[in-house]
């Protein structure tokens, strides 16, 4: 599928739509353009769209909420279609936030949105109608407007993805990182200073880190491959400390690949990447090294330095879900 997501500001191409629509009439309840709500998860994984639980528990919720317990194939497509625009998305949003289709949001009506965005801020659960009034009536008309609602929406889940700081760009505060050094702590292989990487599993979900089976299988070969099998409380916590900077994040990975030192990127090296980076974009499997060093050299030397693979892994990831965290 396409490398395209809010994120990038890129739309799907007909080809990625295509891919949808096939996946959607392919599930066991698809019958009459619609799928029951309990087939998102099964979507989402043939898509190989990365949500935790704990995101698709809160679709689930939002959509049976505003659309019913089952999902029309229209309604999904064009919401895949505008995915990429949050104004756009805030907007549809906050147009079925209007039941009474006034235009206006009436204190009823902002009682049942509380429930949803409050997800995304926690701030936002004792919110009183007349708080949000004063905050978003930018008309100061003493009312909120559907386009007004849109803005709110907008402003509260710009960068609110949860634990995943490589998505909003900010980085993890210092409570966050002793809580999370404190259960690496806890873990049962832990010894000397180090885990097992087969606790790393319970470790992520036990810093809220909920992610796909193929994402946990995707770091435990990362770690295995150049922490050498046992993960240090000093790699983690650097490693942690980087997430939410793409860039650094990149040249990090970049660094551990170089497992000669010798600061450029050997055919074998590139081998073992290519078996962590290709769950980013399964095209790259069939990647050579010749084509990678088309692609990364960068300064026509004909050789990758470890600044160019962070400069190609960060390329290459882009959009992508951050399957190596």
């Amino acid at each position: 599928m396409d490398s395209w997501n809010r994120q990038m500001g890129i739309p799907p191409s007909k080809e990625a739509l295509s891919e949808m629509k096939e996946a959607f009439m392919n599930l066991p309840s698809y019958e009459n353009e619609s799928i029951a709500i309990e087939d998102l998860e099964n979507l989402t994984q043939a898509l190989h769209l990365a949500f935790s639980s704990d995101q698709i528990s809160k679709y689930k919720a939002y959509w049976v909420k505003d659309f019913g317990d089952r999902i029309k194939l229209e309604e999904y497509l064009i919401r895949a279609v505008v995915v990429h625009d949050m104004g756009e998305l805030a907007r549809r949003h906050a147009t079925s936030v209007d039941k009474d289709k006034d235009g206006l949001i009436s204190t009823d009506e902002f009682k049942e949105l509380l429930k949803v965005i409050a997800d995304f801020d926690k701030n936002l659960e004792h919110m009183s109608y007349e708080d949000f009034v004063a905050e978003t009536d930018t008309s100061k008309g003493r009312l909120v407007s559907v386009e007004e609602l849109a803005g709110w929406i907008g402003k509260h889940t710009k960068v609110i993805h949860g634990d995943n700081y490589r998505e909003t760009g900010i980085p993890p505060s210092k409570s966050d990182l002793e809580r999370m050094k404190l259960i690496f702590i806890g873990q049962p292989s832990y010894e000397n200073g180090s885990i097992g990487t087969e606790d790393f599993p319970a470790l992520m979900r036990q810093v809220g880190m909920d992610r796909l089976p193929e994402q946990v299988n995707v770091a435990q070969q990362y770690f295995k491959k150049y922490f050498g099998g046992r993960l240090t409380v000093d790699d983690y916590m650097n490693h942690v400390a980087v997430l939410h900077n793409t860039g650094e994040f990149a040249r990090s990975f970049a660094v551990r690949a170089d497992t000669n030192g010798d600061g450029l990127i050997s055919a074998e090296e590139f081998i073992h990447i290519l078996e962590i980076i290709e769950h980013f974009d399964h095209k790259l499997g069939h990647k050579t090294y010749e084509d990678f060093v088309a692609e990364a050299d960068t300064n026509c030397d004909g050789v990758v330095s470890v600044d160019e693979l962070a400069a190609w892994i960060g390329k290459c990831t882009k959009g992508k879900s951050n399957n190596m965290n």
